[in-house]
């Protein structure tokens, strides 16, 4: 089945993105670098990249 070969939807990026920045009960926040490190593991680099361009230009 090639479902699970499909790449992520683009929103992966930015929930994954309030998931670790966000403090939870069971877990402490997450830098936001670790999006980056997951570049092209678990998310399309170019979208990931303009994820933290955006994100970056935000927050400047």
């Amino acid at each position: 089945m090639l479902l699970f070969r499909r790449s992520p939807p683009k929103k992966a990026v930015a929930d994954v993105f309030v998931a670790l920045t966000h403090a939870r009960p069971y877990k402490q926040t997450w830098p936001v670098e670790e999006i980056a490190r997951q570049s092209r593991k678990q998310f399309d680099p170019q979208v990931t990249q303009a994820f933290l361009t955006l994100l970056h230009d935000g927050l400047s």
